[in-house]
């Protein structure tokens, strides 16, 4: 899975080390950049895991029954809490799910959340998904 996010401002960047894989925001790379078409907002940014990818971002929230391996699980909550904290300090207004290689697809779900609600135990990113960020005044 891919995720990506967008903004009306310029968001900070979280590089990532493959020394010490965490959660990171980079600027697209050349074949992601047809993503662009997803968003209403200039400013687009590929978000990843300590995986590299989106996947652990729905680690033992989408299959729950085989996804139980303590390590990964609290890695994976560990990324799921800073992309809320990012979202949430950042005001970023759109995310975008979908797999590598199929961002100029059709969208196929949307759905308004808080960043908040992206930590809950049953929340899953979908694929072909835009994400209509709200957050509190």
């Amino acid at each position: 899975m891919a995720l990506y996010v967008a903004s009306d401002k310029a968001l900070t960047l979280i590089p990532w080390s493959a020394d010490a894989p965490a959660f990171h925001v980079t600027e697209l790379k050349q074949e992601q950049k047809r993503v662009r078409a997803q968003f209403s907002h200039p400013h687009v940014y590929y978000v990843g895991s300590h995986e590299g990818c989106g996947c652990p971002l729905n680690y033992g929230r989408e299959y729950p029954e085989h996804e139980d391996d303590p390590t990964e699980l609290a890695a994976a909550h560990e990324c799921v809490a800073r992309l809320s904290a990012f979202l949430r300090e950042s005001r970023v207004p759109q995310v975008y799910a979908c797999q590598f290689d199929e961002e100029h697809h059709p969208r196929e779900h949307e759905r308004s959340v808080t960043p908040e609600q992206l930590r809950a135990s049953d929340f899953v990113f979908r694929d072909r998904e835009l994400l209509e960020v709200h957050h509190a005044a």
